[in-house]
């Protein structure tokens, strides 16, 4: 894979069937798949992310968003959703979300804000206060999707932030009271 790259290499794959994408991707190190979440082809970076997932590789994609490797919206939404796939469980989860409060997609901000009101760690509010305070030159989308943040921090319930509404979870990877919302859990299913 290094000698093609991996945007090359994911060039070639956009243009197969999921299958084939599956087939190839199988006999990728986790390293050059991470380098598959940078792609700018959904098919691709959906494979990808699917593979990383079934291989456990939750440290790798973190270390990937620590490291700021990943440079596309696409392939940071997909290692943000690896790794709140795991919730808690994922290595430096809050730091990960911290590091992207102030990048500048939208997107990724509300990404970011989603882990943070999904750890219920109150001791973020401060940092989020002062996101809006230094905010004069973040857009209003953003600035609300803080302010709902605060609101669902300080409410102790994650479904009050604008972006988790409607969000069901497979299993309770955010260790999240299931008596409290039980129509947000899918147990046993």
């Amino acid at each position: 894979m290094k000698e093609n790259g991996p945007y090359k290499c994911a060039n070639e794959l956009a243009s197969l069937s999921e299958k084939e994408i599956k087939r190839h991707v199988k006999t990728l190190a986790d390293k050059d798949i991470i380098d598959l979440l940078d792609c700018r082809f959904r098919n691709v970076v959906d494979v990808a992310a699917g593979e990383l997932h079934e291989r456990g590789a939750v440290q790798l994609v973190a270390e990937a968003l620590l490291s700021r490797k990943l440079k596309t919206t696409l392939g940071k939404v997909a290692a943000f959703n690896i790794c709140f796939s795991y919730g808690r469980r994922c290595p430096k989860v809050k730091d990960i979300c911290l590091q992207y409060l102030y990048d500048t997609s939208n997107t990724i901000v509300a990404e970011a804000l989603f882990g943070l009101v999904f750890l219920g760690d109150k001791d973020a509010i401060p940092v989020l206060r002062d996101a809006v305070k230094r905010s004069t030159s973040v857009d209003d989308e953003k600035r609300q999707a803080i302010l709902s943040a605060i609101k669902a921090l300080e409410s102790a319930n994650p479904f009050l932030y604008k972006y988790a509404r409607y969000v069901v979870f497979k299993g309770n990877p955010w260790g999240l009271d299931v008596d409290k919302y039980p129509d947000r859990f899918l147990l046993g299913k």
